[in-house]
Order: C-alpha cells, then structure tokens, then sequence
C-alpha cells in the first residue's frame, strides 16, 4: 500500500506512518500531478491547476514542470520539506457566509464541511457558495452527483432573506436573496482569482500564455469567470473533475528526497569534485530506500537539483542541476524578480536528489474526432439562470452524452456525477480526442 506525498510522489503506508509531515498536502499535490498529466496529452504545457472542493482552493502554476517549495507554509507556520509549490485559500463549494458586524458579506474561510453541509443538503442552517449557485439556477437541484442526492432549493431562500435584511439594515441599499447570491459569487471569485495572481503575475508569468485546469466538485462554477478576468485564453476540464485528486494519486510514481546544505561558493577551487562527490554520496542514499520498497535500478529515475543564491540574500532558488545550472539560475532569477547579474558568483546552498521508483501506467485511448453538433439525447433541458443581474434560457447537457468533436456556445450548464460546469454566454465548449471540455472565449469582432 502506497500514500500520496506533497511532493507528488507516493511513499510506502509504513513509511509514512514515521514520516507524517511528507503527506500534509498530499490531496492538492495529487490534485496537480493529474492536472498535469490532462495538459500534457492535451497538448497544453504551461497551465495553472485551479482545484476548488468543499472547503478551500488550490492553485500552482506549472511552466512546463511542476514547481516544488521548502518555503511553504501551514497555518502561518513554516513547513521545511519538499512539497508542490500550492498556493491555498479558505474557499470553496462549502464556505460560510456571514454579515459581520461592520454589515459586510462576507465568504469564508469556515466551512460548513459535508455534515451538515451546505443549507440546501437539509441538515445545516448556514448560507454557503453552493448555496448561493443553486439558488441562481447554476446546480439543478435533482441532478446533484448525477441525481442520487435531491438538494432542498426551498431552504436556501429563507437563508438568502436573513442576510438580505441584515445587510439592508446597514446599508441604504435594498438586498433581494439574488442581489446576494451574486455577490457570495463575485466575492468568492475575487478571493481565488487573488490566489491565481499570486502564483502567477507576482512571480512574473503572463496569465495570457497560460491555460487554466478546473477540477474539484466546485472549479467548474467559477473557472470561466476566472479565466474572463485574468485574460487566461482557454480552460481545460477533465473528465470527472471531482475525483482528479485520486487519479493523480494512481499516476504518481514512489518517490524520495534526500538533500544535504554545503554552503560554498561557485568559484571555489574544488567546487566540482566536491558537488559530484556528494550528489553521489545521496544517490547511494535514494536507491538504498527505493530498493527497500521494491524497485530495483531498471525501475528507477534519479534527478539532481541545487539551491543556488547571490552573496548576500536569504532565499534560494532551486534549479536542475546539469552543465547549464548557472545560466539556469540567473534565467530563474529575472523571471521571478525582474533582475538578474550573471556576472557575480553563486552560493550553492543545497544539493538535492530526489529518486523516482515507476510504477505501472495507467492508459488512456485518444479518440476520433465526431460530429460538432452534439446528440439530442445530450440536450436534457432549457430553463432560464439568473447570469449578471439578467436572467437568461440556458442549455443543459449531460456530459456523458457529449461526444468527441462536440461543441456549443453558452450560456450552458454541463452535468457529470462528480461536478457541474458553467458555460457563459461569452464562451465556446467543445470536446477534444481525449473527452476533456475546451472552453474558451469567443472572439467578439
């Protein structure tokens, strides 16, 4: 038996059980590996993973690799191990919504969690994100996790109207339960789009050469809003999106790292043989514990990374370590910071060895292309859902009716057992070779 790690890779249950720390995020870090994956057979290969479930949402931004961090944190505590580099917010499907004493709404970070759960589930008494979607038509209340859980719509006005009052109260503005179920919207938006921006236009990456991956049982809701705002060009949504996490789990192979702080400088007379010395002395180390878990040399991946600064800074940068490390660091360096200086030595800080151990793959069958025009038996209904202050007729499909090759405008709403995804009116749908949804903006002449 194996358990997900949050560096991506998995570890053996005995293991883990002496080493709890190394699974503190092993939910999001799953999330990502499969995000990944998806991209890289969709041909997509700088993406931001957005993974937003019951209780909060995940971001990492992949530049043609998934980032790792030794500067995470939890809880504002610093957590000094190898992990996904995720950038985390108390959003999500499940978020409580509040006035506060200043008459605010506000969306979060407490969750109503699955029991009781949102209000509409018919045990819990607070107002939540999926509330505030179903009321506006975006959940059908009779197909939540593909028609095995009726949701109570009846509730969640009652609950709409008592933060209406009490907003009214301190404003001289006149809430309805829509004016507030678009504003749990917009609010919970702008936290996890702050989140994206964190992970992306603070580190210097232009969101408009990135492609947004939605999963989790809630990402489908928000991501085109999202995706609107950030300028991001194209969202991809895997099949089954509220499971990602545990398809990344299966596709992660055994993984191991081992690292050791040198402190010496770049231009030290014995700097070579010193670091070729003691990458060696780590391998020894990696391949001893792979072997204990049952991999022998020909099942195995050894990749060496260092932890390079300038003299003088506290933080480091961690870069693959090969002929061109240097040049890698200072390349790093500009795209992060915005400056770099080639021409000043290094500080190697740390040596890092990280040994992968494969395991079996899964396979996935890529498709022909069909009709664009997607079977009547796909179209289940059209009623109206409250869109931006309009209410507006909207399509909806049962995505395990829509075929490669389908595609459609919005404004639609897409049904699968695991999530419900959003389709605005500004937007195209269609469904690639692999059954992933492809939504991406319409071009407006």
């Amino acid at each position: 038996m194996t358990v997900m790690q949050s560096n991506g890779g998995t570890i053996s249950a005995r293991r883990s059980a002496s080493e709890p720390i190394n699974t503190i995020l092993s939910g999001p870090a799953a999330g990502v590996v499969a995000a990944f994956e998806v991209a890289q057979r969709a041909s997509f290969h700088n993406v931001i993973t957005f993974d937003m479930g019951g209780t909060s949402t995940d971001v990492c931004l992949c530049n043609g690799k998934i980032p790792k961090t030794r500067e995470a944190t939890i809880a504002s505590l610093p957590v000094p191990i190898q992990m996904i580099d995720i950038i985390s917010v108390g959003s999500g499907g499940g978020s409580i919504v509040v006035v506060d004493s200043g008459g605010v709404l506000k969306v979060g970070p407490e969750s109503a969690g699955a029991n009781p759960g949102p209000r509409c589930y018919g045990k819990g008494e607070e107002i939540t994100v999926t509330d505030a979607n179903l009321y506006l038509g975006l959940i059908d209340p009779d197909w939540f996790l593909g028609g095995d859980f009726t949701l109570q719509p009846d509730r969640v006005e009652a609950g709409l109207e008592d933060l209406s009052s009490k907003l009214s109260e301190h404003s001289q503005t006149n809430w309805n339960p829509i004016t507030v179920a678009q504003g749990i919207r917009s609010i919970v938006s702008v936290q996890m789009e702050h989140a994206i921006r964190i992970a992306s236009l603070e580190k210097g990456y232009d969101t408009r050469d990135f492609t947004l991956v939605s999963f989790g049982g809630a990402g489908g809701l928000h991501v085109c809003d999202l995706a609107r705002s950030l300028l991001v060009p194209r969202v991809v949504v895997p099949l089954n999106p509220g499971t990602s996490s545990a398809l990344g789990t299966v596709q992660s192979s055994s993984r191991r790292d081992v690292s050791v702080t040198i402190l010496a400088s770049s231009e030290d007379k014995d700097i070579k043989n010193r670091i070729e010395s003691t990458f060696k002395e780590l391998e020894t180390k990696v391949l001893k514990v792979l072997k204990e878990e049952g991999f022998d040399s020909h099942d195995t991946k050894i990749q060496r990374t260092v932890d390079l600064r300038y003299p003088g800074q506290s933080f480091e940068l961690n870069v693959p370590f090969d002929n061109n490390f240097k040049t890698r660091f200072h390349e790093e360096h500009l795209q992060q910071y915005g400056y770099s200086s080639p021409s000043l030595p290094l500080e190697i800080v740390t040596l890092r060895v990280s040994g992968h151990g494969n395991l079996p793959t899964l396979a996935f069958e890529k498709q022909k292309l069909g009709p664009k025009k997607p079977s009547k038996k796909a179209l289940i209904q059209e009623k109206r859902v409250h869109i931006e202050n309009s209410s507006l007729p909207t399509s909806f499909y049962i995505r395990s009716k829509l075929r490669p090759g389908n595609q459609f405008n919005g404004p639609a709403i897409i049904l699968e057992y695991s999530s419900t995804l959003f389709i605005p009116a500004d937007f195209n749908v269609q469904v690639d070779a692999w059954s992933n949804l492809i939504v991406e903006p319409l071009q407006i002449n």
